[in-house]
């Protein structure tokens, strides 16, 4: 995460801002050892179900192409969905005005509306006044045929928040498969987990 030169920075000599982060290796040990651990909440736009953030193994994570530390979002992904249900990790979900539950990220691609909630659900579980200005927007700016690439985009004003909250040491881009429609368009497919659901997929027919 930070280049090895910096680990012969003093820590007394860092400065708020300083590009260069000193850092001190003080223990090395294997992720089994974090499990059950838990932790704060990043992002407090909505309040779970206890036992949401803790930490969890699993087989399906790796150092290969990353840190080997990743976020589970049981209501994204099947891998996701199989090792939170297995460990009793409540999903991050919410309540809309028609009693329904479901993600915090709707068919569209957007964030729910805070409008759209139950109002008892959003007044006792939502953080109207972090979530106001993230609300109702589209996860990727290609959901929104009236946004383009110079726009503001969900990802980078969720980075801006935290670096601004002193939440992130380093924000930078990650080049990740991600599946499309196609090599030709860029309409991205949100990846939804619903327990007993199951397609068989032949050549030639659907």
């Amino acid at each position: 995460m930070f280049p090895d030169s910096n680990a012969s920075l003093e820590l007394t000599d860092y400065k708020s801002g300083d590009k260069k982060i000193p850092f001190k290796v003080l223990d090395e040990f294997k992720g089994e050892k974090l499990e059950g651990i838990n932790y704060e909440q990043l992002i407090d736009w909505v309040k779970p179900d206890a036992g949401a953030f803790r930490v969890l193994t699993g087989d399906f994570v790796t150092t290969e192409d990353g840190t080997g530390i990743v976020h589970i979002a049981p209501t994204f992904g099947a891998d996701d969905y199989k090792v939170a249900k297995e460990n009793g990790m409540p999903p991050l979900i919410v309540k809309r005005k028609d009693g329904s539950f479901g993600p915090m990220v709707d068919k569209r691609g957007y964030m729910v509306p805070i409008n759209d909630l139950d109002e008892t659900f959003a007044r006792e579980r939502v953080n109207t006044k972090t979530y106001s200005g993230f609300e109702a927007r589209p996860v990727k700016n290609e959901y929104d045929e009236n946004l383009t690439s110079e726009d503001a985009t969900l990802d980078v004003d969720i980075a801006v928040m935290l670096k601004q909250q002193g939440k992130v040491f380093r924000i930078e881009k990650q080049v990740h498969s991600y599946l499309t429609a196609g090599e030709q368009t860029n309409r991205y497919f949100i990846i939804r987990s619903i327990p007993g659901l199951s397609a068989q997929l032949h050549s030639g027919n659907v």
